[in-house]
């Protein structure tokens, strides 16, 4: 089927890794033009560079290093994407700063400290990016914005509490921006996944089986604990939240969907 992606060209913010790669891959299999912004391009010593990745695939991507949090940046991200490409079609924002522990602490043993970088690339960071390419595509005849939250923001987390208040925040802005830039044909939908497989979470898994004995056990206890929350009986890949934001930001698929909070997360939120 064909999505009505071919040819546009999509941003994706925090798109070197996780679900941001698998989005970028996705949009690119679809035949979009895919610029991937992020504060590094995602190679390691057995991975490709993201858009050199997308490259080698055939398709049509570039890199462009950038720190959400500083409007000077984000607008440089604009200029980079229409020199290159010419226009601008999709944003996603999806960069976000994870707790620096797979073990968040309890709201009271949180580190202040933490907070602002949580808040800084979470939430600031979607808002500068909506505000200098949102405005474009407000002037330039709509497209479509993908932001990402976490159903932690909507069953609540006692050990991701700040972290699920950036991503409540990105819900509530979804929904007024929806409305704002509704008449100028800019779609403004959330997509909200629950756990999600990532690079990160393999890490985490490798140094607790690493350190083995009590950190592993604890480690696997969690997951089994965590897994009993979701009625699927399995946490989510990349590639399938990837799918979703596709379909969200489709004008074929969506092209009446605005306003909108998509869970993607195996039953954990029913609501």
């Amino acid at each position: 089927m064909d999505l009505g992606l071919a040819g546009q060209v999509v941003v994706i913010t925090g798109g070197a890794n996780g679900i941001g790669r698998a989005t970028a891959r996705a949009f690119a299999r679809e035949g979009a033009k895919v610029v991937i912004a992020d504060i590094s391009d995602g190679a390691d010593a057995n991975v490709p560079a993201a858009a050199q990745e997308i490259v080698e695939d055939g398709g049509e991507a570039i890199f462009v290093r950038t720190d959400v949090t500083s409007m000077s940046d984000v607008e440089r991200l604009r200029d980079e994407a229409l020199e290159v490409f010419g226009r601008l079609d999709v944003l996603v924002n999806n960069a976000a700063k994870l707790p620096t522990s797979m073990t968040a602490p309890f709201f009271w043993d949180e580190d202040p400290e933490e907070w602002d970088g949580l808040i800084d690339v979470g939430l600031k960071g979607t808002l500068n990016c909506s505000k200098v390419l949102g405005d474009h595509l407000r002037q330039h005849g709509g497209g479509s914005i993908v932001n990402l939250s976490s159903d932690s923001a909507r069953r609540g987390e006692q050990r991701e509490t700040t972290y699920s208040a950036v991503k409540a925040a990105i819900i509530g802005f979804t929904q007024s921006a929806a409305i704002g830039l509704g008449p100028a044909q800019v779609r403004v939908n959330c997509v909200s996944p629950g756990r999600t497989i990532t690079e990160r979470h393999d890490r985490y898994r490798e140094d607790a089986m690493a350190q083995g004995g009590e950190a592993a056990a604890t480690f696997e206890d969690r997951e089994k604990r965590a897994l009993k929350l979701y009625p699927l009986r399995k946490f989510g890949r990349p590639d399938e939240v990837a799918k979703v934001i596709v379909g969200i930001a489709s004008p074929v698929m969506s092209g009446h969907v605005t306003g909108q909070i998509i869970s993607v997360n195996g039953g954990y939120h029913v609501g």
